[in-house]
C-alpha cells in the first residue's frame, strides 16, 4: 500500500486504464477511502492498482472495489496473474475480506488464472482512431440519423465549463425521467458504481473530464461527458432531452465528436460496456464504427473472516 503521491510517480509509463487514474479514484471515493498499491519485483515497480473501499456489515467486513485490472509495466499475462496473487496476499493485512476487480477501459484481454479468483466477462466497444485514415466511415443507418439531425442546423462544440457541467446534471435528470419507466424503475442517471453528482463535479475539478454540447436555436439539448488521458477517451454518459431523442441529435453529436477526435490524433474512443442481453445497444455502438472486445475481470470469495 502506498500514498497517492507515490502511486502517481511514473504512472504514465505504465499501460493503464483511465479508471485507474488517481484523479478518478479520488473523485468517486468518499471520506478518504481510496486505496493505492504498487507491485514491486526485485526492487522495481512493475504494476499499480487502486480501488475504493466498500464497507459492508460488521460480519461481512469491507471489500476493495477496483474499476480495472492492474496498470502494468509490460503487457504480460504472467505478470498480470502474479500481481493479482500479490494483491490477494496483501489484502487481509488491510482488513479487506473480498476483492472485486472490474474491466473498464482495461488495456489487455487476459483471463485471470490466479488461484482464488473467479472470472467475469463483458464487452467493450472501441473505435481505434489511430488505425484509421480519412475519410472516416460510418454505418448507413447511423448516417441516416445524422443527416436527419443535420436538417435542424445543430451546433457542436467542446466546452468544459461550470456552465456546461450544470447543464449536464440538468439533462441527466431529464434523461432519467424519459428512460426510467422503460427500465421499470431501474435506470441509473450515473451509471457507474460510486458515481453521483458530487463525483462528476470532482472529476471536473481534477481535470480529467471533458464535456461536449449540441445545441439548436441557442438551446442545448445534448451533452457528452467523457474521461480522458494521453489522447484516449472513455465516454461515460450522454445526457439528452426529449427533443434530442426525437431528432437523433445524439447520433449527430457522436459523429462530430469522433471526427474531431480523429483530427486531434486521439488513439481511441471507448464508448463503454454493453452488458450481455442488451443487444440493441450492441447494434448502436457498432454503427458508430466501434469493434467489440471481450474484457475480463476477477473477484474473490472471502479471503478472511467470516470464511476463516
Amino acid at each position: 500500500a502506498v500514498s497517492r503521491e507515490e502511486y502517481d510517480k511514473n504512472f504514465h509509463s505504465f499501460t493503464y486504464s483511465l479508471f485507474l487514474q488517481s484523479g478518478f479514484l479520488e473523485s468517486v471515493a468518499s471520506n478518504g477511502n481510496a486505496h493505492y498499491f504498487n507491485f514491486i519485483r526485485n526492487g522495481e515497480v512493475v504494476g499499480k492498482i487502486a480501488g475504493v473501499e466498500e464497507n459492508e456489515s460488521r460480519f461481512m467486513g469491507k471489500y476493495l472495489f477496483v474499476y480495472a485490472g492492474p496498470a502494468l509495466k509490460e503487457i504480460d499475462e504472467t505478470l498480470y496473474n502474479e500481481c493479482l496473487i500479490a494483491l490477494k496476499k496483501c489484502a487481509p493485512k488491510h482488513n479487506f475480506s473480498r476483492l472485486n476487480i472490474l474491466y473498464y477501459d482495461q488495456q489487455y484481454q487476459f483471463k485471470c488464472k490466479a488461484k482464488g479468483y473467479y472470472v467475469r466477462t463483458n464487452r467493450e466497444f472501441i473505435r481505434r482512431l489511430e488505425q484509421e485514415e480519412q475519410p472516416l466511415t460510418f454505418n448507413k443507418s447511423f448516417m441516416y440519423n445524422v443527416r436527419k439531425a443535420a436538417k435542424l442546423n445543430p451546433v457542436f462544440y467542446e466546452e468544459t465549463s461550470e456552465r456546461m457541467l450544470n447543464k449536464l446534471h440538468e439533462l441527466l435528470q431529464k434523461t432519467w425521467e424519459l428512460r426510467n419507466e422503460k427500465f421499470k424503475g431501474g435506470y441509473a442517471p450515473y451509471p457507474y458504481k460510486h458515481m453521483n453528482k458530487e463525483a462528476v463535479d470532482k472529476m471536473f475539478h481534477e481535470g480529467i473530464l471533458k464535456l461536449y454540447a449540441l445545441e439548436t436555436d441557442g438551446e442545448i439539448h445534448c451533452v457528452r461527458c467523457a474521461i480522458t488521458g494521453e489522447k484516449r477517451m472513455y465516454g461515460i454518459m450522454i445526457a439528452s432531452d426529449e427533443f434530442a431523442y426525437k431528432n437523433g441529435l445524439q447520433h449527430f453529436l457522436q459523429h462530430k465528436l469522433i471526427t474531431q477526435l480523429h483530427q486531434e490524433d486521439y488513439k481511441y474512443y471507448n464508448v463503454s460496456i454493453v452488458d450481455f442481453g442488451e443487444d440493441g445497444l450492441v447494434s448502436y455502438k457498432e454503427s458508430l464504427g466501434c469493434k467489440l472486445y471481450k474484457v475480463h475481470g476477477a473477484y474473490t470469495h472471502y479471503i478472511k473472516y467470516p470464511q476463516k
